[in-house]
């Protein structure tokens, strides 16, 4: 990967086997990238800093939206064992990726892009803790250029119900780096922005992202609540 900022997603820490898929993710691209910068939202990042008591009491309430109840490793109903598991991973992703909360890089800022998106509006529509996470994700890609490293879609899905607009194009490279980190789960990597600029470009470019050819052509595309680019398979 050419750019040095990557978000988790909250889907990341849902269950054992994603977080299992989000350190080998970690892992195989920091191989290619040492000076790669992990970011976590800041609430997540620092409930899953908490004593694992503590953690798992409070982490499934913050990403409720994003558990699929079907996962039998879902970390609302995950048993002891798969419990030490995860610490386990969580500890490791801390020691190796040492991720930072969004906060430390988009600050207090209040709204992002074109025709703004307000982080006033998002916690009104979700709610104080999940529109903070929304408007961090949105905010450190659209203003760093920051990759979201999702494992599902709802994050996108959250968005669409606000008006964002979804594109998804087909990435030889993601299929790649599934392989390679040997990932089980549904692997997306996304970009959040408001008009087609010089970073997105570089992020089709990069992911080798095929099928959206003449939907970004026009720089004076502007939608109201930005878009969602996803690097699928």
């Amino acid at each position: 990967m050419h750019e040095n900022i990557i978000c988790l997603d909250p889907s990341c820490f849902t269950s054992l086997e994603k977080l299992r898929d989000t350190k080998h993710f970690l892992d195989e691209i920091c191989n290619d990238n040492k000076f790669l910068k992990v970011y976590i939202p800041t609430e997540i990042n620092k409930t899953i800093n908490l004593l694992p008591e503590m953690k798992f009491q409070k982490l499934p309430l913050i990403i409720e939206d994003w558990i699929v109840k079907d996962d039998p490793d879902n970390i609302s109903t995950m048993i002891q064992i798969a419990k030490n598991d995860y610490v386990n991973i969580m500890r490791e992703i801390l020691y190796l990726h040492n991720p930072k909360p969004v906060d430390q890089l988009v600050g207090n800022i209040k709204k992002t892009g074109t025709n703004s998106l307000h982080l006033d509006d998002l916690i009104t529509k979700f709610g104080e803790s999940k529109g903070k996470i929304l408007f961090e994700i949105a905010a450190i890609s659209n203003e760093y250029q920051a990759r979201i490293i999702a494992f599902g879609e709802k994050t996108a899905s959250l968005f669409s119900t606000i008006g964002t607009k979804i594109l998804k194009g087909i990435s030889n490279l993601k299929k790649e780096i599934k392989t390679k980190a040997r990932i089980r789960t549904p692997l997306n990597i996304m970009m959040y922005f408001f008009v087609p600029a010089e970073p997105i470009y570089k992020f089709i470019e990069e992911f080798q992202i095929q099928g959206i050819e003449g939907l970004l052509l026009d720089p004076k595309i502007v939608t109201p609540l930005g878009w969602f680019l996803i690097a699928n398979s």
